[in-house]
């Protein structure tokens, strides 16, 4: 089995099942491994069925006994009942609509092994009762993945499992010197403890060299886009410090020293031949706003455009209408324009 192969090669994926897994981007088996999971209950350290505590999410350790299937008269209901027993006590397992669940709850009865089970623990008429539990054969990490319409996260786990103990392997993405610099574990057992931890540790382990990588990844990318953006010219904004002096005054502002600081390091990159790479950060209420529309003032005063983006219709049209009053303040020497999704047509995006 190889990473590129598809994923009608693990038992239990046919055409249909491939298709659905397809329409959420998996379609390789290095899509499925690649797919992480959201969440893990850590399953090795169980409870006592009397230090269970009610409505939290618990794992417990037991064997099964009284196990029955009832069928409500008159109504399409079945309910599945068994009973958990420790050295502590019993506790009532329920499931709705889940009758083939008897033949393996009768089979773990019979044998009297001991069954890991996870679930909530609720008041029923008056009595402890886990409803829907999740029934595992031996405690360890359970992964739990984002789910979609038509697959279940205890499919994900199969399948992967099918391939993570088939001798795979799994190519290291990053040169050896990298990989031994961010201190990560090889990408074929980082794969496997991400989907398969022995322990919260190793989880831990994994989860953090996976971030290590991809953030190695994206520092990289961003390196190569600016040497790419090097190659690109840009135009170039003249400015004297009169014209911001001037536009503050008419503003009614006096710019802090991190303002200003700002605004110095935004206006050198302006002047050069090369696109802008900048992120101006900062709380709220400490001027950002104000910092964008100065260069945007110089901008347009040079007979530039600028466009500005917001992420919802409401900040895009809070932010035009105060560019709008700044605007007035400065003379109207160009206009604001809005264009939103709402629009019938792009208006003068001038800033």
């Amino acid at each position: 089995m190889k990473l590129t192969d598809s994923l009608q090669l693990i038992s239990g994926i046919g055409p249909k099942t491939a298709d659905l897994l397809a329409e959420y981007g998996l379609v390789t088996i290095d899509n499925l491994v690649k797919y992480f999971p959201r969440r893990y209950v850590d399953a090795t350290t169980p409870l006592t069925v009397e230090q269970a505590p009610l409505t939290e999410l618990c794992v417990l350790e037991g064997t099964l006994e009284k196990v029955q299937l009832i069928r409500v008269p008159r109504r399409p209901l079945t309910i599945t009942q068994a009973v958990l027993r420790d050295a502590t006590g019993t506790l009532q397992l329920t499931w709705f609509q889940q009758p083939y669940l008897v033949t393996q709850l009768e089979e773990l009865a019979r044998e009297q092994v001991q069954v890991v089970v996870i679930g909530k623990i609720q008041i029923t008429k008056g009595k402890r009762v886990m409803m829907a539990p999740q029934i595992e054969r031996e405690r360890k990490v359970i992964p739990y993945y984002p789910l979609h319409k038509g697959i279940s996260s205890a499919s994900l786990r199969k399948w992967i499992g099918l391939v993570l103990h088939r001798d795979i392997e799994f190519p290291e993405e990053l040169p050896a010197d990298v990989v031994q610099d961010l201190h990560v574990a090889p990408w074929g057992e980082t794969i496997r403890q991400i989907h398969l931890p022995t322990t919260m540790e190793s989880l831990y382990g994994a989860q953090q060299g996976a971030s290590r990588r991809e953030l190695f990844r994206f520092f990289l990318t961003h390196l190569r886009s600016r040497e790419v953006g090097s190659s690109v010219k840009a135009p170039v904004l003249s400015w004297a410090p009169d014209q911001v002096t001037e536009a503050l005054t008419k503003l009614g502002f006096t710019l802090t020293n991190d303002q200003r600081r700002a605004l110095w390091e935004i206006l050198q990159d302006c002047s050069q031949p090369l696109p802008m790479v900048r992120l101006l950060n900062g709380d709220v209420g400490t001027g950002k706003t104000l910092i964008a529309f100065l260069v945007a003032h110089l901008i347009c005063m040079q007979g530039g455009k600028v466009l500005c983006i917001a992420p919802t219709e409401l900040l895009v049209e809070q932010h035009a209408e105060q560019f709008r009053k700044w605007a007035a303040l400065l003379g109207d020497a160009y206009s604001v324009g809005i264009y939103t999704a709402r629009s019938k047509k792009p208006g003068r995006l001038t800033v």
